[in-house]
């Protein structure tokens, strides 16, 4: 994945990745959170993306680290 999608965040230990798609302004939200661990939830590094026609309304990922490596898994 591009850095500039997917930045380095040191941030949190366990990133909880949300996309959201509108179907009438072809505009997406991608948002990274730290799940609310039960501290209040931290969402470090929200982003807009102006134009997309990637046609899923909605998708979610959880990412962990290992070493240098992300490791992005669909929950279940």
């Amino acid at each position: 994945m591009p850095d500039f999608l997917f930045p380095v965040n040191k941030t949190v230990e366990k990133e909880f990745w949300t996309s959201n798609f509108d179907f009438e302004t072809h505009t997406k939200e991608i948002v990274c959170t730290d799940g609310d661990k039960g501290d209040g939830l931290i969402e470090p590094y929200p982003q807009k993306i102006e134009f997309t026609d990637f046609p899923i309304k909605q998708i979610k990922l959880y990412v962990i680290e290992d070493g240098e490596n992300k490791i992005f898994m669909v929950p279940s």
